[in-house]
């Protein structure tokens, strides 16, 4: 009677939708486990699985990397190890004949699967990316030197092992609760390049994106010393360095962050240090563009885009705050955002939507 019970509930679960599907990494995980037995529930090793070398990272039971063992960290930590990662992936997949929508986005341009299994993190490679939008690595097999080739478009869903959308962004936003990241205090200057700004201020004029008015300025009180502006005397250039230039000395700024999600009407809210929301961006290769949509009395309201042009998308955050009271540490930012939306749609923020308030629609400035 219990067994039924139990059978019951997990019919009910299922057809409410609330059993969770298996991630790409985990059906991954499973086909390697049925292939050469249960595996241990913390590991880092390379297994033999059907003549294919196989490297698995397993922690707590759960995968976090598993692939055919064909690029050293060292490349993984220089090219764009997520997209390597993937192709490990995919070509496991084909390897153990696993028919999954999230791994059929790899193609083998030249050579077999089979060839893999001559192919070892030492042999030579060539990575080359097209408009990166479309990645291709290539080796040499035999002694006539015979290429393997795949191809595989670059984007942050295969970058994320094919996942979907809404688990990345779910990925995402608890790496963000999660994280201990602090950001990279590398942010060169050369005091040629500043130019005057008014009122004893230089700025370094950074690109722009999108519009002029949408940039990576950095605005300077000391040109000896390069001291980043941070005063409620000048509050639209001290957060312009708060957001672009890591290297001032700006406190732990908090921000409020409503995340609007991909499934329709659904949000996350959470607090955390700003810099650990920009550090976890910075580190998957995002870069940040400010523009200021509107200033009064110390009040700012303007749009950062964390730009990841590498896989083609954007975190678009919505930003008000009082910059008295965030420069003073006593107030957070309030911010509203948008992630993983696809580079090529950003431009639609900009179009007249006749359901927005005016509040909604983006409007620009130019600082000073």
């Amino acid at each position: 009677m219990k067994k039924k019970f139990v059978i019951i509930l997990m019919f009910i679960a299922a057809s409410l939708g609330v059993v969770r599907a298996s991630s790409p990494l985990e059906v991954l995980h499973e086909a390697v486990a049925e292939c050469v037995g249960p595996l241990p529930a913390d590991c880092d090793t390379i297994i033999a699985c059907g003549n294919y070398d196989v490297r698995i990272v397993v922690k707590d039971g759960r995968p976090e990397r598993i692939g055919l063992n064909l690029f050293s960290d060292g490349l993984r930590e220089h090219a764009d190890g997520s997209m390597l990662d993937y192709i490990s992936q995919s070509l496991l997949a084909k390897a153990l004949n696993l028919d999954q929508d999230c791994f059929r986005n790899l193609v083998i341009t030249s050579g077999e699967i089979k060839d893999f299994r001559n192919l070892t993190p030492q042999s030579p490679c060539e990575i080359k990316s097209i408009d990166a939008k479309q990645m291709m690595v290539q080796w040499s097999v035999g002694s006539d030197d015979r290429p393997v080739c795949v191809s595989v478009p670059i984007s942050y869903q295969n970058a994320n092992g094919g996942a979907s959308r809404s688990d990345i962004e779910m990925n995402f936003i608890e790496k963000i609760r999660q994280s201990k990241l602090s950001r990279n205090k590398k942010f060169p200057i050369d005091a040629s390049d500043l130019e005057p700004y008014g009122d004893g201020l230089f700025v370094l004029a950074g690109e722009s994106y999108i519009n002029r008015e949408i940039t990576r300025n950095v605005y300077l009180s000391d040109k000896k010393k390069l001291t980043p502006v941070w005063s409620a005397e000048y509050p639209a250039e001290s957060i312009a360095n708060l957001l672009i230039n890591p290297t001032g000395k700006y406190g732990n700024v908090m921000v409020e962050l409503t995340i609007l999600l991909h499934e329709y009407g659904e949000k996350e809210t959470l607090t955390v240090p700003l810099e650990r929301f920009l550090a976890v961006c910075e580190q998957e290769g995002c870069q940040a563009f400010w523009g200021v949509e509107k200033e009064k009395d110390g009040r700012v309201e303007g749009t950062l885009f964390m730009l990841n042009s590498r896989q083609g998308y954007d975190h678009v955050l919505k930003i008000e705050f009082d910059a008295a009271g965030v420069i003073d540490g006593k107030t957070p930012v309030k911010a509203r955002a948008s992630l993983f939306i696809p580079t090529n749609n950003v431009d639609n923020l900009f179009k007249p939507y006749r359901k927005k308030t005016q509040k909604e629609k983006i409007r620009w400035r130019t600082i000073r």
